[in-house]
C-alpha cells in the first residue's frame, strides 16, 4: 500500500511539472534578457504546506513568505535573475496541537525563463520554535518554480529539504 501511495503522489507531483515544461518550451525564452521581469519591491506568498512522513489526518500546514529583492537584475548580468532575502512564518501540520512554528530566513534567487515560468532556489535556516519544540535552527534548502498567471501573480510550488522535507504551494504577488 505504501508503494502505491508513493507512486500516486509522485505522478500527481510530476504531471503539472511535465505540462508546465512542455508549455514553457513553446514560449519565447527571456532568460537571456536581463531585467525582463516585473519591477517589484516585495513578493508576498501565502502558502499551504504538506510535510513528508506525517499522518494525512494531521492535515496541511499554512504559512506566509515575503521576499525582498536586493536588485532588479542579479549577480549574473547576462541572464534574467533576481536575488533577494526571503523571510516567513509557518506552522505545519495545523492538525497537530504540538506542531512547531517554522520561520525561514533564506537567500532567495529567482531565474526568469519565460513570460509564464520562473524557477527559484533558496538556502538558509529555519528558526524552529513553539509548542513541543525547543527553539533551534535547522538547515533550509529549497527549490521550486512558478507559473505566472499575470506579470504580478503566480502559482508557486516549492520543495524543502533536508531536515524538514515538505512541499509548499502558494500564490505569489509581486508588489
Amino acid at each position: 500500500m505504501r508503494n502505491d501511495t508513493s507512486l500516486v503522489a509522485t505522478c500527481l507531483l510530476a504531471t503539472p511539472a511535465l505540462l508546465w515544461a512542455s508549455a514553457a518550451a513553446a514560449e519565447d525564452s527571456i532568460i537571456q534578457r536581463p531585467g525582463d521581469h516585473p519591477n517589484y519591491v516585495v513578493e508576498l506568498e501565502p502558502e499551504a504546506i504538506v510535510l513528508f512522513g506525517r499522518a494525512i489526518g494531521d492535515g496541511p500546514g499554512a504559512g506566509v513568505r515575503a521576499t525582498i529583492p536586493f536588485m532588479h537584475n542579479g549577480f549574473v548580468p547576462t541572464i534574467n535573475n533576481v536575488p533577494g532575502l526571503s523571510l516567513g512564518l509557518s506552522r505545519s501540520p495545523l492538525g497537530d496541537s504540538k506542531a512547531p512554528f517554522y520561520a525561514p530566513a533564506v537567500f532567495h534567487w529567482s531565474f526568469w525563463l519565460s513570460t509564464h515560468f520562473s524557477v527559484l532556489g533558496e538556502a538558509g535556516v529555519f528558526v524552529v520554535f513553539g509548542d513541543g519544540a525547543d527553539t533551534h535552527l535547522e538547515a533550509a534548502l529549497m527549490a521550486g518554480g512558478r507559473f505566472h498567471i499575470t506579470p504580478r501573480i503566480a502559482i508557486t510550488a516549492r520543495v524543502s529539504l533536508p531536515v524538514t522535507p515538505s512541499i509548499g504551494v502558494g500564490v505569489s504577488f509581486f508588489l
